[in-house]
C-alpha cells in the first residue's frame, strides 16, 4: 500500500463505542445500567441528590460529551464530577470510571494510567475492574494480544449483571476490530445488541456490528437492515446512518452518488468534531486515491481534519493531505 494511504486498522485509533461508531462511539464511562429505559449511553446512576448540583450538571455534560465522541470534554467534566462527589464513596467511584475510560478514548494512556493509580488509592477496586482497566490501556498501547486474554478473564469472573461486563465486551470488540477479526467483532457485538439490558447501549452495538459488516463487506446484508433500521431517537444516530450508505458506496467506488449523499449530510452536521464522519471521510479519500483522483480526495481530507476527536486522527489526516498534494 502507498505511504499517503492508511490502513483500516489505523483509522480506528479511537472507537467506543459510539461509531460512532466511533462514535460513536463507548466503554466504562458508557457503562451499561439496568434501566431500559435509559438511552444516554451512560448507565450510571444520577448524582445522588446530597451532592452539589454542580454534580449533577458536570456528570450529564460529560455523559453528553462522551456520547459524542468529544472526549476533551468529557475529561474537563468528569473532573469536576470528581472534585464535586469527592465525599461520596459510591459517586466517587463512579466519577473516577468516568474519569479513566474517558482518557482510554481519546488514547491518553499516560493519564489513563495515572487516574487508575488515584482510583486503586482513593477507592479501592475489585481485581474484575483492575483486569478491565489494564486491559483496555492495553488496547489503547495496541498490545491486542495482552488486552484480549484480560477481556476473557473479565467476561469468565462477572455476571452480565455486573456494570463491567458489557463494557468487557465492547473492549473485545473493539480489540477484534483493531485485528481486522470482523466475524468475531461482529458476533460481540451482536451479543450487546440482543442481552444488555440498556437501550442506549443496544442502538450502539448495532451500529458497531453494521461498521464491522461493512469492513467484512457483507454489503448486501448491511443494505437489508438500513431498509428498515432500528428506531432511533437522536438526529445523530440518524445521520450515522446515512454515513454507513456513504462508508458502501465508498467500498463500491461510486463516487457521484456518494458525493451527493455526503454533501447532504454534511450539511446537517453541527458540532465541531465527529468520529464517525472521520472515519467516513478517510474511507473516501482512501477510495479516491486508489483510483486516481487525489484532487477530490482533498475535499474530504479537510473535513476529516476537522471533524477528528483527537491529535491522532488529525495527524493522520494532515500526513494523508501532504502525501496526497506530493502525488498530484
Amino acid at each position: 500500500m502507498e505511504v499517503f494511504t492508511i490502513r483500516m486498522e489505523d483509522m480506528l485509533e479511537t472507537l467506543k463505542r459510539k461509531i460512532i461508531i466511533g462514535m460513536l462511539p463507548v466503554a466504562l464511562a458508557a457503562t451499561c445500567g439496568l434501566s431500559e429505559d435509559d438511552d444516554s449511553g451512560v448507565g450510571m446512576d444520577e448524582p445522588k441528590k446530597t451532592l452539589p448540583q454542580n454534580a449533577y450538571r458536570s456528570k450529564r455534560l460529560g455523559d453528553e460529551a462522551f456520547y459524542n465522541g468529544n472526549y476533551s470534554d468529557a475529561i474537563k467534566y468528569y473532573k469536576q464530577y470528581k472534585n464535586d462527589t469527592s465525599r461520596v464513596a459510591e459517586e466517587l467511584e463512579r466519577a473516577y470510571e468516568a474519569l479513566i475510560t474517558s482518557y482510554i478514548n481519546a488514547y491518553d494512556e499516560e493519564n489513563a494510567d495515572a487516574e487508575l493509580k488515584n482510583y486503586i488509592v482513593d477507592v479501592g477496586a475489585g481485581i474484575e475492574k483492575l483486569d478491565y482497566f489494564n486491559a483496555e490501556i492495553h488496547r489503547i498501547k495496541k498490545d491486542y494480544d495482552k488486552a484480549i486474554p484480560l477481556y476473557y478473564k473479565v467476561l469468565k469472573a462477572v455476571r452480565p449483571s455486573n456494570r463491567i461486563y458489557f463494557s468487557t465486551l465492547n473492549g473485545l470488540g473493539l480489540s477484534f476490530e483493531k485485528k481486522s477479526t470482523w466475524d468475531k467483532a461482529i458476533l460481540v457485538y451482536s451479543t450487546i445488541e440482543s442481552d444488555c439490558p440498556n437501550a442506549g447501549w443496544r442502538l450502539r452495538a448495532a451500529k458497531q456490528k453494521l461498521f464491522a459488516m461493512i469492513m467484512a463487506e457483507k454489503y448486501d446484508e448491511v443494505e437489508a437492515i438500513l431498509k428498515s433500521p432500528p428506531k432511533f431517537s437522536r438526529s445523530s444516530d440518524k445521520i450515522d446512518l446515512g454515513l454507513f450508505k456513504v462508508f458502501i458506496l465508498a467500498n463500491k467506488n461510486k463516487f457521484l452518488e456518494l458525493d451527493l449523499l455526503y454533501k447532504k449530510i454534511r450539511a446537517s452536521i453541527q458540532v465541531e468534531s465527529y468520529h464517525l464522519c472521520y472515519k467516513v471521510d478517510i474511507v473516501v479519500a482512501k477510495a479516491l486515491i486508489e483510483n486516481k483522483e487525489g484532487k477530490a480526495a482533498l475535499d474530504y481530507l479537510r473535513d476529516a481534519y476537522t471533524f477528528a476527536t483527537n491529535a491522532n486522527d488529525r495527524q493522520n489526516a494532515l500526513r494523508m493531505t501532504i502525501n496526497t498534494y506530493v502525488e498530484i
